[in-house]
């Protein structure tokens, strides 16, 4: 409890806000005809990449349906029904997940998944052809279910790895002796964000969030096309900036968006940061809900020790 009070804190990347710097969960879909992993090596990449593996095969001929939402009076929820259940994150910590029921030729089935990884895209990854034909919605049981498609028995009907998130070190002990710097990879509490306690319905959501140090006190801000500038020059301190500003890899390029929006230059609060994720496209960050606080300024991400991948070691 010292040494994570006071020296390093572990801190699991929930989101995909920062990829590819740092990883969330991702999906791997097996396709039909696909060569599937064997158990010895599900066994080794849950060990070294963190990956579980899911899936649902067929006892007879038949569709393969997934419970959805009846988008007339739960749209809001999305389009595939779940139900929040009771689980443990690395088999000690209690956590929810989400619960997904499906009917394999006439045989009810489920799928529990991470809650912050719904099932959305592996649906779209297993079944591309959904997005050009028509879509067939069953009613069953006083239920609604999508058609997936349709299998002989003895097929697996859908296959699929979630691996999980980058789990790191953060570094608690040298913002005591220096000010955190444009460029650095820094963790924070939600509950001293104001804008985020907005966003919350005024209610102060006590989470850790790990972004980009973007801008200090003072520094003028601006997203040009796929570039971020700082005090009108090109931001510097991080590779990810100008791997963003050249769309270099999996660098998505920064996007002009909330205060941001059609290039609007923004001044950073006095005694506060300014934090963008490296993932701009999905990143809910300063751009939407303001500045960073000091107060809330918890470390910096030191390494990434888990899981054991190309990634593994210091940060970027």
């Amino acid at each position: 409890l010292g040494i994570r009070s006071f020296f390093l804190q572990p801190f699991k990347s929930p989101t995909n806000s920062m990829y590819p710097s740092f990883y969330g969960t991702t999906s791997h879909v097996y396709k039909v005809g696909d060569e599937t992993p064997s158990f010895a090596k599900k066994i080794v990449r849950r060990v070294f990449q963190a990956a579980s593996n899911y899936s649902l095969k067929a006892d007879r001929d038949g569709d393969l349906l997934i419970e959805i939402n009846n988008p007339i009076f739960d749209s809001k929820n999305g389009a595939f029904a779940f139900e929040w259940v009771d689980s443990r994150d690395m088999f000690i910590i209690p956590t929810k997940s989400r619960r997904y029921s499906f009917d394999v030729a006439g045989t009810p089935k489920t799928l529990t998944l991470p809650a912050e990884f719904p099932i959305d895209e592996i649906i779209v990854k297993a079944f591309p052809n959904l997005q050009s034909q028509q879509k067939v919605v069953l009613e069953k049981d006083g239920k609604m279910y999508l058609k997936l498609g349709s299998f002989k028995k003895g097929e697996t009907v859908l296959n699929f790895d979630l691996l999980g998130g980058d789990m790191l070190f953060v570094d608690r002990v040298t913002y005591n002796f220096r000010k955190p710097k444009i460029g650095d990879s820094f963790v924070f509490l939600t509950k001293y964000c104001d804008g985020l306690t907005r966003l919350n319905n005024g209610v102060p959501d006590d989470k850790y969030y790990i972004k980009r140090l973007v801008g200090k006190g003072g520094d003028t801000l601006q997203v040009s096309g796929s570039k971020l500038l700082v005090n009108g020059v090109d931001a510097k301190g991080s590779v990810a900036f100008e791997a963003n500003a050249k769309k270099i890899g999996k660098y998505c390029g920064y996007v002009a968006d909330g205060v941001m929006k059609d290039e609007a230059k923004i001044i950073v609060p006095q005694k506060s940061y300014w934090a963008m994720g490296d993932n701009s496209q999905n990143s809910l960050d300063s751009r939407y809900w303001g500045e960073v606080p000091q107060k809330a300024v918890v470390g910096k991400a030191l390494i990434i020790f888990y899981p054991f991948t190309d990634r593994w070691g210091a940060t970027k």
